[in-house]
């Protein structure tokens, strides 16, 4: 069955799972995600430049088919990872060279300007892929514009125990979130698994026009879920963190 994927969670989406930029895809996509310990006080700065230099040479790989989608995620709340890019695409083989041939043309095009040093502002990072498990269909009569709110809920639950997750979380949290996203309470929700990286191995995601919003849309998806037990991830540790979507690349133009 050919799934869609959506430029959100493709997102990464952004955060990006739902129809790639009306790209259609026979597997899940590959979701690479980046977090970083940045400097607060020039925040500002480093989505300014990331804004001017990365998502401009992005757009060009999207445009010729080498990502789905690539997006910036600034915080709002949580941890100490404040700062995370999203790339999105096919599979592993081919997010890696999108990341390999974005940093080239990114040296290509700045490496002699010394003005802005990204490691000088977010000394600390580490990488994560997953790939995406489900995802709620986009209300097509919702306008949405960047920066929204994205709630990430990362697990740490035991590989072993994935399969059973997914599989209770698409049968009981995918079917109550649609029906709120139907219903105009927020943009999209779905979950992405692990494929490489630590112990955060399951995330469940949301997005939303800002923190309150966000806030509705959880309250509302939660009171539509009957309570017949614990949820599938109660035994695992989890963390929260609340982020907005500063910037993503636009859909491709059409061929």
């Amino acid at each position: 069955m050919i799934q869609r994927f959506s430029p959100l969670f493709l997102l990464a989406a952004l955060l990006l799972a739902g129809p790639a930029h009306g790209q259609e895809a026979e597997q899940p996509p590959t979701i690479f995600m980046s977090s970083w310990q940045c400097d607060r006080a020039t925040m500002d700065k480093v989505i300014e430049m990331a804004q001017e230099r990365g998502i401009p040479v992005a757009q060009e790989l999207v445009n010729e088919g080498k990502m789905w989608s690539y997006g910036l995620l600034a915080h709002d709340w949580g941890d100490e990872w404040n700062y995370v890019t999203l790339l999105v695409a096919d599979d592993m083989n081919a997010g890696l060279e999108a990341s390999a041939e974005m940093n080239r043309r990114l040296g290509e095009k700045y490496g002699e300007d010394d003005s802005f040093n990204f490691i000088d502002h977010c000394t600390t990072h580490r990488d994560h892929i997953y790939t995406g498990a489900f995802v709620t269909q986009a209300n097509e009569g919702m306008k949405i514009e960047t920066p929204y709110s994205v709630a990430m809920s990362y697990f740490a639950c035991p590989l072993s125990a994935l399969d059973d997750i997914v599989a209770e979380d698409r049968g009981v949290f995918l079917p109550a979130a649609q029906a709120s996203v139907n219903e105009g309470h927020g943009y999209m929700a779905g979950a992405m698994t692990h494929a490489w990286a630590d112990e955060w191995t399951y995330v469940l995601w949301r997005t939303a026009k800002d923190v309150p919003a966000l806030i509705a849309f959880a309250d509302d998806t939660g009171n539509r879920i009957e309570d017949d037990g614990p949820a599938p991830t109660m035994a695992c540790r989890h963390r929260d963190n609340l982020y907005r979507m500063v910037a993503q690349t636009q859909a491709p133009p059409e061929q």
